[in-house]
């Protein structure tokens, strides 16, 4: 089936596969050297590595949305080298009015139109049902695999399942995360910025929680099986627009709800905050963030580069103050 390549978490990879299409969600490498040349400074590095990822995948089409003011412009550096498709999802800021839902809800069926266009097969409500079951559980069996992984390998799986779909659960054979639990929170991480998980470790703590974009912070709601049956479309949407929450959201309030709850249940001691250089939205949070919170925070900036190489000594010394 021909596959489309994203990287936001409010696109429904239910709704890409209902239409007899393979979604991908993809996280960029992360390095500098094999970045798209056409595009100049001042960009986003994460968006920079997608729009490259993107380019070279072997995709059919490539969506981007509106959470971000690189991502919105993105599609202007691709256009002319393009060789397939591109849509632009239009994802509202707000999302407590009835207004922002139908907005969301006429997007996603601007989105399946497309989709029809490019060669997938407008979905049956069955079709639908069945492939939101499938998704909710292979999510479910994710999530509660969690505590016999370690975190790394646990990030690495959630990566895996969003870009193929399938689920791979690399069991610690008994070995138990040791030190003190700290909280990754922030934008997206690159497949490189996955050795933070590393240096945390080896200066005595552990990551457990990912609220990074590419974490488990950006998966949907459980679809409620009721509601579900009654008008999956309408469930779908909610599940995503209703339930993820992130620093462009207005209000951002339940960023702030999902950050407690999860701090509270896991016995965070402290917060690594991710900051890629060119995001204003978290930039804009770092302040409140660190007023709001009750366990201390280190705030740490990524641009591409190796972070072992920007943060490691940081977070040493952040980990020897929470000791």
């Amino acid at each position: 089936m021909s596959r489309i390549v994203y990287t936001c978490p409010y696109v429904p990879a239910e709704w890409i596969a209902a239409h007899e299409l393979t979604p991908s969600r993809i996280q960029p490498p992360g390095n500098l050297e094999l970045f798209h040349s056409k595009l100049g400074e001042g960009i986003c590095h994460y968006m920079h590595g997608f729009v490259t990822e993107a380019s070279k995948a072997d995709a059919d089409a490539v969506i981007f949305t509106t959470v971000c003011d690189q991502m919105r412009r993105a599609p202007e550096c691709m256009d002319e080298d393009a060789a397939f498709p591109i849509f632009l999802m239009n994802i509202p800021a707000s999302w407590q009015s009835i207004e922002s839902y139908r907005l969301y809800i006429s997007e996603l069926r601007r989105l399946g139109t497309f989709l029809s266009e490019i060669g997938g097969t407008a979905p049956t409500r069955e079709r639908l049902l069945e492939l939101m079951r499938i998704y909710d559980d292979k999510r479910k069996a994710l999530l509660e695999a969690r505590s016999e992984m370690m975190p790394k390998a646990f990030s690495q799986s959630l990566i895996r399942f969003h870009r193929t779909g399938d689920i791979h659960v690399e069991k610690n054979k008994g070995a138990r995360p040791r030190g003190t639990p700290i909280a990754l929170i922030g934008g997206p991480l690159t497949r490189m910025d996955l050795t933070l998980f590393d240096v945390i470790q080896e200066a005595g703590g552990y990551v457990a929680l990912d609220g990074t974009e590419t974490g488990e912070r950006t998966l949907p709601g459980r679809f409620r099986r009721q509601e579900m049956a009654r008008d999956p479309f309408m469930e779908l949407a909610d599940a995503y627009f209703g339930t993820i929450p992130d620093a462009f959201r207005r209000p951002n309030s339940a960023l702030y709800r999902w950050i407690q709850k999860e701090i509270n249940g896991r016995d965070i001691e402290g917060i690594v905050f991710i900051r890629n250089v060119w995001c204003d939205l978290w930039h804009a949070e770092l302040h409140r963030m660190r007023d709001w919170l009750q366990v201390p925070l280190l705030d740490i900036d990524l641009n591409g580069d190796d972070p072992v190489i920007r943060n490691a000594t940081r977070i040493q010394a952040f980990m020897e103050i929470l000791r």
